[in-house]
């Protein structure tokens, strides 16, 4: 009976089985199996139920649990069949409880396969019916996956793509960036204050099965080894051909608007709601003297003494409540000229709400002068 006490209180003392190694666990198995051999009680046999039971519970794997088993079975066997009677009768019947628990863990596993595959299943789905192009590079720059959508971007199908290097891809430029960010993401990985879930977005162009050339975007982030170490890259890319006309329309516009404020002999600006400047026209960067990265964006009284500057204020807040034109005179602190200001709103074409005031200031001087005779 004191052996039976001393097993069950070295039983007792294990608290928590996550701090134990798997070798600790053999050993103490072992240990817990030989006292059920020798007192021969189903009391051993029950806390060694569940010992296996709480190896269960803390998912070590069934080869763990059967390797217990089986080389536990046959060291007793092959050392102890001649010596014990009825040995064999007890082993089966805890092979039979064993096998049990076992069949527990199997099932239990089988169910992680499942899940495990059908989450795969709702990936696969996913990334093979998304717009974007979704890919996998191992750390020799070598497509290990690419989504189906690769064949509406480039033209390739995804068994062609596979045999693809990034230099038949990536235009020569494109290529280029995209290898220094590589290697800058890799020196950032030395650092012990690197954010392992970080990305980077990145606009280059691909060259299509055809020869033609297309922008994308892509969000790009290392996919990690279990020792978090960098194992592949996933890019996610989607075309942006369309961003880039609208864009180059923009400019198109904007460059047609200033060669129309440039051709008018007057000061023309436009200015916001706060008076910051948006755009201006040469003559009037040629009068503040000043190039127009030092102008845009910069509020009108960083240029102008504080007395006119609440009077321009109060006629661009003017405009914005009521929306009517505003003509005002006014002479410079410069050099005393005498300007015809015109503050017009600038209505958003969709809401119809004033999102800035135009204002052209044309020079009176001389047609004051000649009125004076």
């Amino acid at each position: 009976m004191a052996k039976n006490k001393d097993s069950n209180t070295n039983i007792n003392q294990i608290d928590s089985f996550k701090q134990i190694t798997e070798k600790s666990i053999i050993k103490r198995y072992k240990e817990i199996f030989s006292s059920y051999i020798e007192n021969k009680d189903g009391e051993s046999l029950y806390e060694l139920s569940k010992l296996v039971r709480m190896c269960m519970d803390l998912n070590f794997g069934p080869e763990i649990l059967i390797d217990l088993h089986f080389s536990t079975v046959k060291e007793f066997i092959e050392n102890e069949e001649k010596k014990t009677p009825g040995l064999l009768k007890r082993l089966a019947s805890y092979s039979l409880i064993h096998h049990e628990l076992v069949k527990g863990l199997r099932k239990k596993v089988k169910e992680a396969e499942e899940a495990l595959l059908q989450s795969e299943k709702r990936y696969r789905l996913l990334a093979d019916n998304a717009s974007d192009v979704i890919w996998t590079v191992d750390m020799n720059m070598n497509l290990t996956y690419a989504s189906p959508s690769i064949t509406r971007l480039l033209g390739y199908s995804v068994e062609e793509s596979m045999i693809n290097t990034m230099e038949e891809v990536f235009t020569p430029a494109s290529y280029e960036r995209a290898m220094k960010i590589v290697s800058e993401e890799l020196e950032i990985e030395n650092s012990e204050q690197k954010d392992i879930s970080r990305s980077r977005v990145l606009e280059f162009d691909l060259r299509r099965k055809d020869g033609s050339i297309v922008p994308v975007e892509g969000h790009f982030r290392f996919l990690r080894d279990p020792n978090g170490q960098p194992a592949e890259i996933l890019g996610m890319v989607r075309d942006i051909t369309d961003r880039k006309r609208a864009e180059y329309a923009h400019k198109e516009s904007e460059d047609k608007c200033y060669s129309l404020v440039n051709s008018i002999d007057s000061h023309v600006y436009l200015v916001d709601r706060d008076c910051k400047y948006l755009l201006v026209n040469n003559r009037y960067l040629s009068r503040l003297g000043l190039p127009r990265d030092q102008v845009i964006g910069r509020a009108y009284g960083e240029f102008h003494p504080k007395a006119s500057t609440e009077r321009f204020v109060g006629t661009v807040k003017e405009v914005f409540k009521t929306g009517k034109v505003i003509h005002l005179e006014c002479i410079s602190h410069r050099d005393g000229r005498q300007f015809l200001r015109t503050f017009s709103p600038v209505k958003d074409q969709k809401t119809g709400k004033i999102i800035a005031v135009t204002v052209i200031s044309k020079d009176i001087t001389e047609n004051e002068q000649e009125d004076a005779f």
